[in-house]
């Protein structure tokens, strides 16, 4: 059986696109299970209808705690062999599961990851351009490649979404409640227990940007969660993966001009904040400007190194 765990809240106005993504998967061996996180819309109501209708439908209402808390509870009921998690405003590609459940026994992996597309809010399937290229498939048995890969980037990405775990990789693990960017802190943790993970180039999973995502709701202060979340994979990566400490550097230097952008667009300025920024740019810049990222970044992250309120001044003028 496959475990779909939805957190929802207040996605009323997309909860159905996203709900006949996954009843339309192929697959008989599914339960899905919705976490109604407290909605004050009708998303709550929506919820105990699919669970009126369909009988693989799971509804659990609890008092609003946050993604993070919403997945726990996903988890802590999932009954699944396996498990995925689908944000509530996105959509599974046709096929995904099935797909998904085909490589795992074919390669006898624990972890598969697929490729998403991005789009508008209201985009459909039929509206996303994709890919003609035949799916490549790699698979990766030997730790160090593993969490490589996941450190770069292009293959196992951070996101919960559009990947297919085992379901015991989550025996020891729980996303971090009351954080942002909650995957930041969690999916290198699963990836260190997988035996085998499988990586795909198929698209698997639409990523709509919803105007209240996170990533499209400007800067506060909770974003500096995602560098707490890439201090946290350093540690880590130097206690187990030593050899992959630039990686995990890097990680956190993208993270900083991440921040920085979104800070001076914002016109947000704490000096504590810069002040840390100015040491983390000087501690780990130079693994940064030697790894395979853009010259934008490179460009800013020099100035950060020598200044980090000058790199924000010019984030400001380029933004």
């Amino acid at each position: 059986m496959v475990s779909v765990v939805v957190p929802v809240y207040n996605v009323s106005k997309y909860l159905a696109d996203c709900m006949r993504s996954i009843l339309a998967q192929n697959i008989s061996d599914m339960e899905v299970i919705l976490i109604d996180d407290g909605s004050t819309d009708n998303s709550g109501t929506l919820c105990d209808r699919y669970a009126a209708e369909y009988s693989c439908v799971k509804v659990i209402h609890q008092e609003n705690a946050g993604l993070s808390a919403a997945r726990n509870t996903g988890i802590e009921a999932a009954k699944g062999d396996f498990i995925t998690f689908v944000d509530s405003d996105d959509m599974l590609a046709p096929g995904f599961i099935s797909t998904a459940l085909e490589l795992a026994e074919h390669y006898q992996a624990d972890f598969i990851a697929f490729s998403n597309v991005r789009c508008e809010a209201d985009a459909q399937w039929a509206e996303v351009p994709l890919p003609d290229d035949i799916a490549k498939v790699n698979v990766y048995d030997d730790p160090i490649q593993q969490m490589q890969k996941f450190l770069l980037g292009s293959e196992i990405g951070t996101t919960a979404w559009a990947k297919v775990y085992r379901r015991e990789l989550f025996d020891d693990v729980s996303y971090p409640v009351g954080k942002y960017h909650e995957d930041v802190f969690t999916t290198y943790k699963v990836v260190d227990k997988a035996s085998r993970i499988v990586a795909t180039t198929q698209v698997g999973y639409l990523y709509r940007k919803s105007p209240n995502s996170i990533t499209t709701s400007g800067f506060s202060e909770k974003r500096l969660d995602s560098i707490q979340g890439k201090k946290e994979q350093l540690a880590f990566v130097f206690a187990h993966y030593p050899s992959l400490q630039k990686e995990a550097e890097t990680g956190i230097v993208y993270a900083c001009n991440q921040c920085l952008m979104l800070m001076a667009k914002a016109g947000y300025k704490n000096k504590a904040v810069l002040d840390e920024f100015q040491q983390l740019y000087r501690n780990y810049g130079k693994s940064y400007l030697n790894a395979p990222v853009s010259k934008k970044g490179k460009a800013l992250t020099r100035v950060a190194m020598l200044d980090v309120k000058l790199a924000y001044r010019l984030f400001g003028i380029v933004l």
